[in-house]
């Protein structure tokens, strides 16, 4: 029975197919898509995935993390990850620099009170030979006012080093670059010393003949790096404290103060906040290159992944057919 009604419905296909609707203008041709069993696509998305190209995520990452994942329509927690991570590294690097920078104020204005060039250019003498006195003469430290580093200082808006501020009594004469202008000839070590000592102990701001000392970033680190500038903390005289380094194969002196212990201190906690800001701009830069990343590879993942088949189905014209339709044609294309 169900071959003899295909047989039938065959032949009044046949019969009445020819002769209908001569002037059929096509009205009836349509498109159709079809998806496979895995996944279904539409006309527009298959445009839209032509036209993913990874160059363009990449870009758009190495602008603003996320933008890219964006540009993919990645899931949404994508973009949400990056952009978080680029606005907290961006906040913690704002509040930890500035956190950085008052503490370093701070410690300025602090070094600023209790220590002065005057005191390191009248101490340090006697706080060498208390130290010799308690330690012995075997004992070398580099409580020194000639030493490995110096410090800039400025003398009838002159620039000098601070090497000029003492000359021992015997190379006095031979080292006439280091004589301070202002004074004609060559006077005794101990008269120059006096007038030094004079000097110093003039209010700089007020006073032009004062002898000033430039207070830049070196001068900051070298009065608490160094011992060769601990005499110039207050009260180091009476209460100075002496500390023992193992450095491998031989033993380091150092010699300290609470001011500058305290000093020391601070300088340090200022360091680690500009660290902590430097690691956040370090996470910023790295949360670019790996959103970019992210981006090209999940556009090329996405381009090999979507395999989809096209297909198409369509009336076929006749106008010697009965209402124009002169049968059906489809076509896959992978």
């Amino acid at each position: 029975m169900y071959q003899f009604s295909l047989s039938a419905l065959l032949g009044i296909s046949i019969t009445f197919g020819d002769n209908l609707l001569d002037n059929y203008d096509g009205r009836f041709e349509s498109n159709y898509w079809f998806g496979d069993t895995t996944y279904i696509t539409t006309p527009e998305e298959s445009v839209e995935s032509e036209h993913l190209y990874p160059a363009r995520s990449l870009v758009r990452s190495l602008i603003f993390p996320g933008w890219g994942q964006i540009y993919n329509k990645s899931p949404w927690w994508k973009p949400v990850l990056f952009a978080g991570i680029e606005i907290a590294g961006i906040s913690a690097w704002y509040q930890w620099n500035n956190k950085a920078e008052k503490l370093r104020l701070d410690y300025e204005k602090f070094a600023d009170e209790h220590w002065s060039l005057y005191n390191w250019f009248t101490n340090t003498s006697a706080l060498q030979t208390l130290i010799k006195n308690e330690l012995g003469e075997e004992w070398n430290t580099d409580v020194q006012i000639i030493g490995t580093h110096h410090l800039d200082i400025v003398y009838n808006n002159q620039l000098f080093s601070s090497d000029c501020l003492y000359m021992e009594e015997e190379s006095f004469f031979d080292d006439e670059q280091c004589l301070l202008p202002g004074i004609e000839g060559d006077p005794p070590a101990s008269v120059y010393n006096t007038w030094i000592v004079g000097l110093l102990n003039m209010d700089s701001e007020n006073d032009p003949d004062s002898i000033s000392v430039i207070k830049d970033r070196d001068y900051y680190e070298n009065i608490g790096k160094y011992d060769q500038f601990v005499g110039g903390w207050d009260g180091i005289l009476e209460n100075y404290i002496i500390q023992f380094k193992d450095v491998g194969d031989t033993t380091e002196i150092i010699i300290s103060s609470p001011l500058k212990n305290d000093y020391l201190n601070q300088r340090e906690n200022s360091n680690n906040y500009l660290n902590m800001a430097t690691y956040s701009v370090s996470a910023v830069m790295f949360n670019h290159i790996f959103s970019a990343f992210e981006a090209v590879w999940s556009s090329t993942s996405k381009s090999r992944n979507k395999e989809t088949i096209e297909t198409s189905a369509k009336l076929i014209y006749n106008k010697y057919a009965d209402y124009g339709i002169g049968g059906i044609s489809f076509s896959i294309r992978f």
